[in-house]
C-alpha cells in the first residue's frame, strides 16, 4: 500500500477518534454549539491537519472520517434516519475533503483549506439543524 494511502486512512479513522472524544466534551457545554461550530471546527482541523501531518492523502482522511461518521450513526440507533445520516456523512465528508485539497493545490496553503472546509462544514451542519427543527 502506497504511504499516502496508509496514511490517509490512518489519519482519517485517527481524526474521527480524537474529534468524538473532543465533540462530546464540547457537547456537555453546549450542543447546538458543539455541532454548529465547535465541531465543523475541530474535525476540519483534525483530518486536514493529520493527512498532511502524516504525509497522507487529505481526500481519503476526510472520507475514512465520514465512513467512521457513518458507522458510528447507524450503530447508535439503526432506523432509516440514521442510515441516511450516514450515507450524507460519508458524502458531505468526502465533499468538504475535496474542497481543501482544491483550495490546498489553488492556493497552496493548508491553512486556506482547512478554512475553506470548515466554512463549508459549518454551512451545512447549519442547514442540517434548521431543516430538523
Amino acid at each position: 500500500m502506497e504511504k499516502g494511502v496508509g496514511n490517509g486512512i490512518i489519519a482519517g479513522f485517527l481524526s474521527a477518534l480524537l474529534a468524538l472524544v473532543i465533540n462530546t466534551k464540547l457537547a456537555d457545554y453546549s450542543k447546538r454549539q458543539a455541532i454548529t461550530l465547535g465541531a465543523p471546527v475541530i474535525e476540519e482541523i483534525l483530518k486536514t491537519g493529520m493527512a498532511v501531518l502524516f504525509g497522507g492523502s487529505v481526500i481519503l482522511s476526510h472520507l475514512c472520517f465520514g465512513i467512521a461518521e457513518a458507522v458510528y450513526d447507524v450503530a447508535r440507533k439503526r432506523d432509516i434516519r440514521s442510515y441516511f445520516a450516514g450515507v450524507t456523512a460519508v458524502l458531505s465528508h468526502a465533499l468538504f475533503g475535496a474542497a481543501a485539497v482544491w483550495t490546498m493545490e489553488h492556493l497552496r496553503s493548508v491553512v486556506s483549506g482547512i478554512l475553506v472546509s470548515f466554512l463549508l462544514h459549518i454551512s451545512w451542519n447549519r442547514w442540517v439543524i434548521r431543516k430538523k427543527e
